[in-house]
């Protein structure tokens, strides 16, 4: 067993106790902050797997081009820190912790249980994200920032940390509607944005990168989508207030993304975008089992061993954990 699959495992087993106890808040940041760090460690210091050894190589690039340009946040700031510090493994480790206290910036914004920054990370698609696509993962993190802000009704900050996502990983941007109906009622402006962002979709992602981002193929992720929805409907029993409304909206727009881009980018832009939709729906599936279930610690339980499922069934998931990058 590796250092990394071992870390992973005590991860779960920390989110499945802080959905069942309760423990003072400073005490719950330290735990969490100590096991999210050891399991970077452990990830960081086993070797570099497929994308991340571009990462790396590309902490010593000058280049300019329009390729880092679009997406300079990220890009940019790991040459100056890179610079700093002269340890690839380094850069990448200090870019996990501030995403993991990002992470936990956006959990108590959205008002989530304790257990929610835990359950995003040992979520498949946080797993394939550090070991691989590693700017789509930082960008997820910070638009949850985003969505935060908006939950809080702070409309600037939740644009500007919005924009800082959108630029750390450009597919961040097609989620802009998310942020005006996360907490207000649907108005014209979400529906237009809507209808501009599926109708330019395919040509956005044209221009993404197309390294691989696993094996399924893209059809299962509408698949999966589509069961995700299912539950989300079985949970509330089709009884929508304002807020369900919302949540019922969100469903609708990601499979449309999905769909679109399944149908028009083919594999690899359609699987990133499936991943992105699979970690924002954990925000009404987990709001929704906290208000509906009696027996709410059961099937949080249930909840959490059923995100961390996919890292063992996927061939790629399980591979980067149980094998030392180059």
């Amino acid at each position: 067993m590796t250092a990394e699959f071992f870390f992973y495992l005590i991860l779960i087993f920390f989110t499945v106790m802080f959905s069942c106890v309760k423990i003072n808040r400073y005490l719950y940041i330290v735990i969490s902050l100590t096991i999210f760090s050891a399991y970077s460690l452990a990830v960081r210091l086993s070797g570099f797997d497929i994308d991340m050894i571009v990462y790396a190589d590309s902490l010593k690039y000058d280049s300019l081009s329009i390729y880092y340009l679009k997406e300079p946040v990220y890009w940019f700031s790991s040459r100056y820190l890179y610079q700093l510090v002269n340890n690839d493994a380094l850069v990448f480790f200090i870019y996990d912790m501030l995403s993991f206290i990002i992470l936990l910036v956006a959990q108590a914004k959205l008002g989530m249980p304790r257990f929610f920054a835990l359950a995003v990370i040992v979520f498949f698609p946080s797993v394939l994200g550090l070991q691989n696509v590693y700017r789509q993962y930082l960008s997820i993190i910070i638009f949850l920032l985003a969505m935060g802000y908006a939950y809080d009704n702070k409309n600037k900050s939740s644009y500007l940390t919005f924009l800082i996502a959108g630029l750390t990983h450009n597919v961040a941007f097609v989620f802009f509607p998310l942020l005006l109906v996360i907490k207000k009622a649907p108005n014209w402006q979400f529906y237009l944005s809507t209808i501009v962002i599926l109708a330019f979709l395919p040509i956005a992602l044209s221009t993404k990168s197309s390294s691989e981002s696993g094996e399924l193929s893209p059809q299962i992720y509408i698949f999966v989508q589509l069961v995700l929805f299912g539950c989300y409907i079985l949970i509330t029993k089709g009884h929508f207030n304002k807020e369900k409304v919302n949540w019922f909206l969100w469903n609708v727009f990601f499979l449309l993304l999905l769909f679109i881009s399944v149908v028009f980018t083919g594999g690899t832009q359609s699987k990133r975008v499936g991943m992105l939709c699979f970690v924002l729906s954990l925000i009404p599936l987990i709001k929704m089992i906290d208000i509906r279930f009696k027996n709410v610690l059961f099937v949080r339980v249930v909840f959490i061993l059923l995100l961390a499922a996919p890292t063992f069934i996927f061939k790629n998931a399980l591979l980067m954990l149980n094998t030392a990058g180059s």
